[in-house]
């Protein structure tokens, strides 16, 4: 995925300039989903940790170098299996696109 940024005038009622954000590459509905579903349930940031003197189950919390490693770990995993799919779809290029918005619009400051 490449994603770059660029300058471009608003609208012809506007002579200001706005960044303007561009990735090559967009989710299907099957990826956001799924996305969803991984911020939701991804995170929970405690482990077992045995019982309590009346037999009801404590937790740890895990430590912050662990939180950080499970969601780059289940970052990874999410977008290799969502390509392997077919759940990520190109999108128009970002020479195409400044083709589209006039090539005095577009500038790559």
């Amino acid at each position: 995925m490449t994603v770059k940024a660029y300058l471009v005038k608003d609208d012809f009622r506007n002579t200001s300039r706005k960044v303007m954000i561009h990735s090559d590459e967009h989710f299907g509905p099957e990826a956001d989903m799924a996305s969803k579903l991984v911020t939701h349930w991804g995170m929970v940031s405690a482990r077992p940790d045995g019982e309590d003197s009346s037999g009801r189950a404590k937790l740890d919390l895990m430590s912050p170098e662990d939180v950080v490693r499970r969601a780059c770990d289940t970052t990874a995993l999410f977008f290799e299996e969502v390509r392997k799919r077919g759940w990520i779809f190109p999108s128009i290029s970002q020479e195409d696109y400044k083709k589209y918005l006039g090539a005095e619009d577009a500038v790559d400051d």
